[in-house]
Parts: structure tokens; C-alpha cells; sequence
């Protein structure tokens, strides 16, 4: 009996059951050919999600150049804001503490801290 059990096929369904409770194969062949899978879905989704943050770039670099503006990259120390206004006003981002010291002013220290 043991012999037999071992030889005999495992009946019942593979596959997941959907929402309807029927069972879908889980082999990639043809018995949905319209149904995309999760894969091609996942590249798709992505694809159309590059290609609108392209254009809101884009938009965005068209909005910038109405002012003689453009979209720079500039490093990120703490002072790139300074840095971005000194690169395009100035064309160099060297000039960042100069528009620093326009723009934020320190109170003067009036008083000794003591403790």
C-alpha cells in the first residue's frame, strides 16, 4: 500500500483561487492571453510614471526660463540656497556668503551669557 500512495498523483487543483473561486494556473502559459502580468504591469506603471515626471520637469524648467532662470544642480551643504542664488545671479556658486549676509541677518550680542 505504501508503494502505491507514493505513486499516485496528487489529485486536486494548482493554482490560486481569485475572488470568484476560480482556480487560475500559476504557469505563465496562454489561458489568459489578455491579462497582463504583474511584471509588465510593474514596467508599464513605471514607465508612465518616468515619463510624467519628465514632463513635470519639463513644465517646470519652461516656468524657470520665463525669468532667465535655469535648473541647476548645486551641492547641498547648508548654504544652497545662497548657492543657487549666487549661481544665477552671479554664474558661480563661490559668492554664496556675500548674498548670506544680505539676506540673514544675525542680532548683534548685546549680552554675556553667565552662569
Amino acid at each position: 500500500m505504501g508503494k502505491n500512495r507514493d505513486k499516485k498523483k496528487k489529485k486536486g487543483r494548482r493554482g490560486r483561487k481569485n475572488a470568484d473561486g476560480d482556480y487560475h494556473p500559476r504557469d505563465k502559459s496562454s489561458s489568459h492571453p489578455q491579462t497582463e502580468s504583474k511584471r509588465e504591469l510593474r514596467k508599464r506603471k513605471n514607465k508612465e510614471t518616468g515619463d510624467k515626471w519628465k514632463t513635470e520637469i519639463q513644465r517646470f524648467q519652461e516656468q524657470v526660463a520665463r525669468f532667465g532662470l535655469k535648473l541647476k544642480e548645486v551641492r547641498g551643504d547648508g548654504n544652497c540656497l545662497f548657492r543657487s542664488f549666487s549661481d544665477q545671479l552671479d554664474g558661480v556658486e563661490s559668492n554664496h556668503s556675500e548674498y548670506r549676509g544680505k539676506i540673514v541677518r544675525r542680532p548683534p550680542v548685546t549680552q554675556r551669557w553667565t552662569s
